[in-house]
């Protein structure tokens, strides 16, 4: 899709519209059971993978903008999750490594050149965190 600077513009807004959304979404929940955890990140995944079949430029802003929503919503409950379940004398340390960690990291860009658009998102997906906060007594909540 070639779309200019226009294009691109609108794609970023679209991108900021679905952010508000997804953290005024996340700001009016509690925290999610696993079950509900594991719907998003795969809602996550199938809209990030989805992204790169779009057809036209308007498919793809609707598109940005539930991804982003999405992942607001996923990441806030993730953060969520992490601070209640971890013990607090290793709170620091954890989100530390949350922090730097899944959310951060970027695809092989030496792939880049060679496989096209496409193969970095697929890439990309592999990305999105699995979260299973345990009880104390180590069963899944």
């Amino acid at each position: 899709m070639h779309v200019g600077s226009k294009g691109y513009g609108a794609l970023v807004a679209a991108f900021g519209i679905g952010a508000l959304l997804g953290a005024f979404i996340a700001a009016g929940r509690r925290i999610a059971s696993t079950r509900q955890r594991r719907n998003l990140s795969l809602a996550l995944a199938l809209l990030v993978i989805g992204s790169a079949f779009m057809p036209n430029l308007a498919a793809e802003l609707v598109d940005q903008a539930c991804t982003r929503a999405v992942s607001i919503w996923f990441v806030a409950l993730a953060n969520g999750v992490l601070q209640v379940a971890t013990a607090p004398s290793v709170r620091g340390r954890v989100m530390g490594l949350w922090s730097m960690g899944p959310t951060k990291k970027l695809p092989d860009h030496r792939l880049d050149g060679r496989c096209g658009s496409r193969t970095m998102v697929w890439t990309s997906c592999t990305e999105i965190p699995d979260v299973r906060p345990h009880e104390p007594d180590g069963h899944e909540r």
